[in-house]
């Protein structure tokens, strides 16, 4: 081991844990009657994420040594929380690990590309309260882009390799599902044949999904018919696909990218202003910290982005 110098985190001099150090006990004492009509109820999930992230990297409450076997260098490493989609630092973690597994164990030997799928305003409120189907949505999607591929593949039975990560959280925090996939770029027969498809044609794929995605959510007494006819009267109809560039077989830089991109953290630690006195947050917009542009940061009572925070914890066994 190298004797460089060790700088351990320190998660207690960022904003982000005096936000939650200072308002999670008020968060839980008034949640009930302040966010549950907006965010849905209290789950347990939050009160252990909240708790054990303000432990989290704590020395006192445990730690590894860990020493060189050549030069018997030693440090403490303290144990990690481990909590998804809130802690940065943990959280950062499994993307990187996950990116890595991904690419060394699971991806086939062929291009891939990515897709982002989004859904109206009118269905969000669906997912909000009823989170068993963001599962049907990733379900729906897929399958959609499997008949989409069997078409274009000579093989009926080969179908797209897909990786789906389940997001709720659009820039500002809010909730707003969508999907971001790590596709093959084609169908895999059950022999291991890979037909590549030339050109997807994004607006017929979301016309395959739309289509799909209503008639569940009917079935589920979740919409209407009338819903449905309204949807369909639009001109934009509020669903969207994106397929991004094709990332080749050997980019193997540009795969782990795309893998950790499709599990990003819900917000961005750099981005957060916390001001202790007035009990409020001000969150930047994306790479613009400190910089002069016509987005302006957002400040709320913290509080309220605290509340509207807790909403991304996944549940136990939920895999986002």
């Amino acid at each position: 081991m190298p004797h460089g110098v060790y700088k351990p985190r320190n998660p207690k001099a960022t904003d982000f844990f005096a936000l939650v150090e200072d308002n999670f006990e008020e968060l839980e004492r008034v949640y009930n009657e302040r966010y549950q009509p907006d965010h849905g109820y209290w789950r347990p999930v939050i009160r252990d994420v909240l708790y054990r992230y303000l432990d989290c990297a704590d020395l006192r409450l445990g730690f590894a040594r860990v020493r060189c076997r050549s030069c018997r260098f030693e440090l403490l490493l303290p144990y990690s929380c481990k909590r998804r989609y809130f802690c940065p630092s943990c959280h950062q973690k499994r993307v990187v690990s996950f990116a890595e597994r991904v690419v060394e164990q699971v991806l086939a030997g062929v291009p891939h590309r990515q897709y982002v799928v989004t859904i109206p305003k009118m269905l969000r409120i669906c997912f909000k309260y009823d989170r068993k189907l963001l599962g049907l949505f990733s379900q729906c999607f897929y399958e959609a882009l499997r008949d989409f591929f069997r078409e274009a593949t000579a093989d009926k039975k080969a179908v797209p390799g897909c990786i789906v990560s389940i997001q709720t959280y659009g820039d500002e925090i809010n909730f707003q599902p969508h999907l971001h996939c790590l596709v093959t770029d084609g169908s895999i027969s059950q022999d291991g044949t890979f037909y590549p498809v030339s050109w997807v044609d994004t607006e017929k794929l979301m016309r395959l999904f739309r289509r799909r995605l209503l008639k569940c959510l009917l079935a589920e007494q979740k919409i209407t018919q009338r819903t449905i006819e309204l949807l369909s009267s639009w001109r934009h109809s509020g669903f969207s696909i994106f397929a991004g560039a094709v990332v080749e077989a050997h980019d193997r830089a540009g795969l782990e990218r795309l893998a950790r991109y499709i599990l990003h953290a819900p917000f961005s630690e750099a981005r957060i202003a916390y001001n202790r006195q007035a009990r409020t947050v001000t969150y930047y917009p994306k790479n613009k910290k400190g910089t002069d542009d016509h987005a302006l940061p957002a400040t709320r009572p913290a509080l309220d982005w605290l509340a509207a925070l807790t909403v991304h914890i996944p549940d136990r066994g939920q895999q986002p």
